[in-house]
């Protein structure tokens, strides 16, 4: 069974060892994890939002109740990069928009690892940089 995203970094924030955290990493490896770490850690991908857009209403879902999640929408991030060709040519009431409804579709959770991916800090202690290049060493 694959784990949410949201599991898998809290797993990740409770193993107490670098080792553990990387063998976490490892045995939950997925696209939509690669995608998500390199989004976040790549310091060549930029986005042009990084907070919730004001519109952004907090769906009231239970957890494991949502229309959509990171695994299906992750890669509608190209979206919201710049230098991406469609992306530049969307206006920012467009990617207002297409963020807003993308969060909404997602668990609260979900939502603020979405944005935290984009601000470039998944807020998760130890999740650095140098530990996602030991252990995927061509991600990133």
């Amino acid at each position: 069974m694959i784990k949410y995203i949201y599991e898998i970094l809290q797993e990740f924030e409770n193993a107490q060892t670098t080792q553990e955290k990387q063998n976490i990493l490892k045995s939950n490896v997925t696209p939509y994890l690669l995608q998500l770490l390199k989004n976040t850690f790549d310091p060549n991908i930029k986005f042009y939002m990084n907070q919730f857009p004001k519109e952004y209403k907090t769906p009231d879902t239970l957890p494991g109740i949502r229309y959509s999640g990171i695994e299906s929408e992750i890669h509608k991030s190209y979206l919201f990069q710049i230098g991406n060709p469609i992306a530049d040519k969307l206006s920012q009431t467009k990617r207002i928009q297409l963020l807003t409804e993308l969060l909404e579709s997602f668990e609260p959770q979900e939502a603020q690892i979405f944005v935290n991916m984009m601000k470039k800090d998944l807020k998760i202690p130890k999740l650095t940089a140098k530990l996602v290049k030991e252990t995927f060493p061509n991600l990133i």
